[in-house]
C-alpha cells in the first residue's frame, strides 16, 4: 500500500524581484541497486493535481487558490528504504530549503511537496537519495515550473505609440499593468523606474498563456518595463527599448548593456535540472530570448 509524505516547506527566502519566471526541476539520483544491477528506485513521474503534466513536466502555482498548489513526486522502491529529499534552488549560489529523511516500505511511494505561498518561483532541484548505498548513474526527473508572474515583449524595441504584444504566464487571473522608464540600476534584478502611465486593470486565462496587446505611450525615447502585479503583491517585469522617432535627432546615442543579465538567467527552458548558463553548465550558450 502506498505510503503518502506531505511536505509542508515554510518560505525561506524573501521574494526577489526578477524579470525572470523561473521553473522547479526534479533531479532524481538513486545511490543504490539491488539485485543484477536493477535500480532500486523506478517508475518516477510528477504531477501537479489538475491532470497537466504528469511524467515528463508539470506547473505549480503554490499560491494557495487550491489550483496547482502542489507537486506529488511517485515513485517505486524494489525494498524498503530510508529515502532522503533533498531540495535547492538553481541559482548561481543554490539555496538549500529542505533536507529531510522519510522510511519508506517497498513498492510504490507518493510524496507531496507543499511549499508555502511566499516562495520564489525559480528552479528547484529536489534529489532523491538512499543513504549508505553505493552511488549509481543519476536518473533525471521531470520538471516542475513554479509559476509566478512571467512576462516578455515580442519585440526588442518600438516606436513611439506604436502596439505592442505583451506575453504573459501566470495562474492569476486580475491584474495591473504599469509603464516605467528607468532611471537607475540597484542591482541586475531590481530596476527603479519612473512610472509614466497609471495602473490599468488587465485579464489573463488561467493556466494558459495569454498575448495582451498593449499601446505604447508618446514617451522620450530610452529604456523601459512594464511591470504586472496581482492582488497578493507578486509581480513581473518586461523591459524594452523605445526608439527615437527619427535616428539621428538626437546628437549623443547610449549603448545600454539590456541582455547582460541573461549571463545570469538560470531558467531552465528544456527542463534538464541545469540553468541555461555558462555558470551552470560549461559549453551551455546564453539564449537572449528568454523572460
Amino acid at each position: 500500500m502506498p505510503l503518502y509524505a506531505t511536505l509542508h516547506l515554510p518560505a525561506t527566502a524573501r521574494l526577489r524581484r526578477c524579470v525572470c519566471l523561473v521553473a522547479f526541476a526534479l533531479l532524481l539520483t538513486p545511490t543504490g541497486s539491488v539485485g543484477g544491477g536493477s535500480s532500486l528506485v523506478s517508475g518516477l513521474r510528477v504531477t501537479n493535481g489538475v491532470g497537466s503534466g504528469g511524467g515528463t513536466s508539470t506547473t505549480i502555482s503554490p499560491d494557495g487558490d487550491g489550483f496547482r498548489d502542489t507537486a506529488t513526486l511517485e515513485f517505486s522502491l524494489s525494498g524498503p528504504a530510508t529515502v532522503r529529499v533533498y531540495i535547492e534552488s538553481l541559482r548561481y549560489h543554490g539555496e538549500v530549503v529542505l533536507d529531510r529523511r522519510f522510511s519508506l516500505p517497498a513498492g510504490r511511494n507518493t510524496i507531496v511537496w507543499r511549499p508555502s505561498a511566499g516562495i520564489p518561483p525559480r528552479t528547484y532541484v529536489v534529489r532523491l537519495t538512499v543513504p549508505g548505498q553505493r552511488s549509481a548513474s543519476p536518473i533525471v526527473a521531470p520538471v516542475v515550473r513554479v509559476l509566478g508572474i512571467e512576462a516578455a515583449f515580442g519585440r526588442e524595441s518600438y516606436r513611439a505609440q506604436s502596439l505592442a504584444l505583451l506575453r504573459v504566464a501566470t495562474d492569476q487571473t486580475d491584474l495591473a499593468l504599469q509603464f516605467f522608464r528607468v532611471s537607475a540600476f540597484r542591482s541586475s534584478l531590481d530596476a527603479l523606474g519612473e512610472p509614466v502611465s497609471n495602473p490599468v486593470a488587465v485579464t489573463t486565462r488561467r493556466g494558459r498563456r495569454s498575448t495582451l496587446r498593449v499601446r505604447i505611450g508618446d514617451w522620450p525615447t530610452g529604456f523601459y518595463f512594464a511591470r504586472l502585479t496581482d492582488g497578493s503583491g507578486r509581480f513581473g517585469y518586461a523591459p524594452f527599448v523605445l526608439r527615437p522617432r527619427v535616428l539621428g535627432e538626437n546628437r549623443v546615442a547610449v549603448v545600454l548593456p539590456t541582455y547582460t543579465w541573461q549571463a545570469y538567467n538560470f531558467r531552465d527552458a528544456n527542463r534538464d535540472g541545469v540553468g541555461d548558463t555558462w555558470y551552470a553548465r560549461a559549453g551551455n550558450r546564453v539564449l537572449l530570448g528568454r523572460p
